[in-house]
């Protein structure tokens, strides 16, 4: 179903709304499942492992930038590093100059992980969003979505 948003009336403007909250859900759905059933991982991981895997350096990060980050408070983000760190993806060190810094740092295991990862949702983004709309309207969506992001965020 094609939405055209003309946003004269309130329930036009919902409406329109509700198809880009939609098609977002949806898609990261698929996103998601494709990930799990690819990695065999909680797709929820993805975004901690990239993020070690793109700004992580010989220490690693400081784990309560990274809870940060993906947006975890540090006891949520505890749990998971937690489960991490039992599936060999992670390890934890504590800071030697600040014993209250904690930095997480992937594994060999987990930097291996984190690059198939990297490749299954660049595929996955390709299939679900770039042959469906076109690299054109691809690149206007990622270029409104973070207008808005740049808009609102904190």
């Amino acid at each position: 179903m094609s939405v055209v948003i003309e946003p004269s009336t309130n329930r036009d403007l919902i409406l329109g709304w509700g198809a880009v909250i939609g098609g977002f859900s949806r898609t990261s759905q698929q996103l998601m499942a494709q990930l799990t059933d690819e990695l065999g991982y909680p797709a929820g991981w993805f975004e901690i492992l990239m993020r070690l895997l793109w700004t992580g350096d010989e220490r690693g990060i400081p784990m309560t930038t990274l809870a940060r980050e993906v947006s975890l408070t540090s006891g949520g983000f505890t749990k998971i590093a937690d489960r991490m760190v039992d599936a060999g993806l992670m390890t934890r060190t504590t800071c030697a100059s600040d014993r209250r810094k904690t930095y997480a740092q992937l594994t060999p295991t987990g930097r291996e992980v984190a690059e198939r990862a990297e490749r299954v949702h660049a595929e996955g983004l390709k299939q679900y969003v770039v042959d469906v709309l076109g690299t054109e309207d691809t690149a206007t969506l990622v270029r409104i979505m973070g207008i808005l992001r740049d808009t609102h965020g904190c």
